[in-house]
């Protein structure tokens, strides 16, 4: 976004600073409207009030009520693990275990899977390949640090 100044009476600033504290905006919101409605567009952001309205308007028809200042994290069930997975995680810990950084493709031909495909699957599980450089080639890998994770994952070691 870009800033536009101007200078303009104190009077003025008043009057604009008043108005825009009544209608529950910061100045500057209330001056991106003004501006937006006067030469007729009105792309603007969402304030945090209005989110919260246009969100309970739709929740009024499920007889919920969403405050934003109460926001509630909700802890999710685990995640299950999918075979491909499950497969392609021996796979990396094998390779770990030998002191191999395997690569990406190396693993994802191995499972027959997609390496974009798999590496969402993984990220669900926290697990991420790494871009290395290695005799003079960039290439992504998982490495070592991410070891122990995935013992965590299929509950060895």
């Amino acid at each position: 976004m870009s800033i536009i100044g101007f200078e303009v009476d104190p009077s003025f600033k008043r009057e604009v600073e008043r108005k825009s504290k009544q209608a529950g905006l910061s100045l500057s919101e209330f001056c991106r409207r003004a501006v937006a409605k006067e030469i007729g567009r009105d792309d603007r952001y969402l304030t945090a009030k209005e989110v919260e309205e246009v969100v309970n308007r739709i929740l009024d028809s499920r007889e919920l009520n969403f405050d934003l200042n109460k926001v509630e994290i909700v802890t999710k069930e685990p995640v299950t693990l999918d075979p491909v997975v499950e497969k392609a995680l021996k796979i990396i810990l094998n390779k770990l275990e030998n002191d191999e950084e395997p690569l990406v493709s190396e693993i994802s031909d191995a499972v027959g899977a997609n390496s974009r495909t798999l590496g969402m699957l993984f990220s669900l599980h926290g697990i991420q390949s790494t871009s290395v450089h290695r005799d003079g080639k960039k290439s992504r890998r998982y490495l070592a640090d991410q070891k122990e994770k995935i013992e965590k994952i299929l509950n060895v070691g």
